[in-house]
C-alpha cells in the first residue's frame, strides 16, 4: 500500500485526478485465502478513503459476482460474491470500512 499512498499523493501534488478502474483483488495459486483477499480490499479502500480531501480519487471494482465472468472458463475468485450472490468476507469488510471511513488527510 506504500506505492499506491506515494503515487496518490504524487497525481495530487501535480492536480492530477487518481482513477483505479477494473480492480479485483484476485487469490493466487489458487489458494482460496478470502481473508486475505478481504484484508487487501480493506486496506485499498481505508487509502483511498483517506486520501479523498487531497483530490478526486475514484475506485471502480468490476466483476462483483463470480457468475459476471467475461471469461467464463477462468474462476474469477477476486470478485466480491459467489456464483450463487453469497457475500464473501470482502463484501464485509468493504462496509466495515465504509461504516466506519478513516478521516481524510
Amino acid at each position: 500500500m506504500n506505492k499506491l499512498d506515494a503515487l496518490i499523493d504524487w497525481a495530487h501534488d501535480n492536480r492530477l485526478s487518481f482513477h483505479i478502474t477494473e480492480n479485483n483483488v484476485w487469490l493466487r495459486n489458487d489458494k482460496k485465502d478470502y481473508h486475505a483477499q478481504a484484508q487487501t480490499f480493506e486496506a485499498m479502500l481505508r487509502l483511498l478513503l483517506k486520501k479523498r480531501n487531497g483530490g478526486v480519487v475514484t475506485w471502480n471494482v468490476w466483476n462483483l459476482s463470480d457468475r459476471d465472468s467475461w471469461k467464463k472458463k477462468r474462476k474469477l475468485e477476486g470478485c466480491l460474491f459467489d456464483r450463487n450472490y453469497r457475500a464473501k468476507p470482502a463484501y464485509y469488510a468493504l462496509q466495515k470500512v465504509l461504516e466506519n471511513p478513516p478521516q481524510a488527510d
